[in-house]
């Protein structure tokens, strides 16, 4: 798998999967530091040295971080989505990018997009989708084969994707990433003492 420019991976978003009514892309992929929305709430209040003074008595909405709280410092693969009647209260907006995928390994730091596994999450969000609603989603990779081993060939695809994103992953080479391990050179000799 290679590492393509995420402008790249969002036009490839916007013409394999569409654009929505209103022309804005149906999936796209974004920095979490990048992202706010205008929500309504209860907010911390300041005074202008910057002291704080209390969360304020009324909800008010106001433009405030989407993702960095909760996903800081990665990519994010986002759906455009109506927002449900029961949140029209605290959204501005009637519709609205909507977490679907962050790009994260399996310590919660951020990974570099890749087409492969967007094209899985989709496929198998779209697969959900038509599943909820009584329809079959029909994934054209699998669709083009052998309809007696298709589950087997999604199974392999999966198993393919994981081995490439994690299959180095272990305790050593986790510490050795994080700096938190050792590294004995091969050519060390324990019965040798230093003097």
């Amino acid at each position: 798998m290679i590492n393509e420019p995420i402008d790249v991976l969002n036009q490839r978003l916007k013409e394999k999967y569409g654009l929505f009514e209103n022309g804005q892309p149906n999936w796209r992929i974004v920095w979490s530091e990048d992202q706010f929305e205008y929500r309504l709430g209860k907010y911390a209040k300041f005074d202008e040295s910057g002291n704080y003074l209390g969360e304020s008595q009324e909800e008010e909405f106001q433009y405030v971080p989407k993702y960095r709280q909760w996903l800081p410092n990665m990519w994010v693969l986002e759906r455009l989505v109506p927002v449900p009647e029961m949140q029209n209260r605290e959204l501005v907006s009637k519709l609205s990018y909507e977490p679907v995928f962050p790009y994260m390994d399996n310590n919660l730091k951020g990974l570099p997009p890749k087409w492969e596994i967007t094209e899985l999450v989709i496929n198998q969000v779209m697969a959900q989708a038509a599943k909820a609603i009584g329809v079959k989603y029909k994934d054209p990779l699998i669709e083009q084969s052998d309809p007696k081993i298709a589950l087997e060939v999604q199974e392999q695809k999966i198993r393919d994707l994981t081995q490439q994103l994690f299959g180095n992953e272990n305790d050593t080479t986790d510490a050795l990433h994080y700096k938190e391990g050792i590294v004995v050179p091969s050519t060390y000799n324990d019965k040798e003492t230093v003097n």
